[in-house]
């Protein structure tokens, strides 16, 4: 089994999303790899200071409530490419061939 299929896995179980592997088959992995052990340390730290970052009170009325809203779409967005990043599953934009 690749790292990389692993750490996708465990980007899509902090974004609770549903994963390509088994979570019995991906705890099995990182119980026995060191550096998957130490991404998913680095990736639940990133995520956990994201959310402590971008949980202040926002304003609900006024001009700040438009600018918080935008201002936390963009934390979470930043979130998700962080842990995209770190998985290893980020590629720039390429064009398609003909």
């Amino acid at each position: 089994m690749e790292c990389a299929e692993v750490r996708a896995a465990l980007s899509a179980r902090l974004d609770g999303e549903d994963a390509a592997l088994s979570g019995d088959i991906v705890d099995a992995h990182v119980a026995h790899c060191e550096e998957c052990q130490a991404w998913y340390t680095q990736a639940t730290a990133i995520g956990r200071d994201l959310r402590l970052r971008a949980n202040p009170p926002a304003p609900t009325q006024g001009a700040g409530a438009g600018l918080a809203a935008k201002v936390f779409r963009w934390l979470k967005i930043t979130q998700r490419l962080a842990v995209t990043y770190a998985a290893g599953s980020f590629r720039c934009w390429e064009p398609a061939s003909r």
